[in-house]
């Protein structure tokens, strides 16, 4: 293919997100998620593209700046928003799959459009991986969780002094039928 061919062809492939004439762009430049959704969203689209699970261990970490600016090793850049994540996860899926191939070609504008619309279709770059932000806990909130924790945890220590004590008790009945010569 000549560079003008593969230009025509990521054009098409950008066109899979759906913003207009400059698409793609506005989810190359947006952070949107965090590394738990990016964990989650790495691991969904390297299944949907190989069709085997991708073994990370805990989550994807985030860098920011001029770092390394392709997925490698559970290391991503989320300055480069959805599109970069999307963008990545195909290159390091067609290198799994096609060792021999170089980056750019038609097999790897296939993938990277069959992830983008995978992606769209779940509305990742609208938020939909994001989970609802839970209201800060008031000052009065924590002192009661904690003084309710403190209450249960002394509870459980009246508990086991009350069974020692019982358990004490039986003990030192037995010594004294051993020591009247009872059995």
């Amino acid at each position: 293919m000549t560079e003008r061919d593969m230009e025509r062809v990521y054009r098409q492939v950008n066109e899979a997100w759906p913003d207009g004439p400059h698409r793609g762009y506005r989810y190359w430049r947006e952070p949107q998620f965090d590394a738990r959704e990016a964990t989650i969203a790495v691991k969904r689209l390297w299944k949907h593209a190989t069709g085997k699970p991708l073994a990370i261990r805990g989550l994807v970490k985030l860098t920011s700046g001029n770092r390394r600016n392709r997925f490698r090793r559970g290391i991503f850049n989320p300055q480069r928003g959805w599109h970069g994540l999307v963008h990545s996860v195909s290159h390091a899926a067609h290198r799994r799959l096609h060792p021999d191939d170089p980056d750019h070609i038609g097999r790897h504008a296939y993938l990277e459009r069959r992830l983008i619309e995978y992606a769209v279709a779940r509305k990742w770059h609208e938020g939909a991986r994001k989970r609802p932000e839970k209201p800060m806990p008031t000052k009065a909130d924590q002192r009661t969780r904690r003084q309710a924790a403190l209450r249960a945890r002394l509870a459980k220590w009246e508990a086991k002094q009350r069974r020692a004590e019982t358990a004490i008790r039986k003990l030192k009945g037995r010594i004294r039928r051993h020591e009247r010569g009872g059995g």
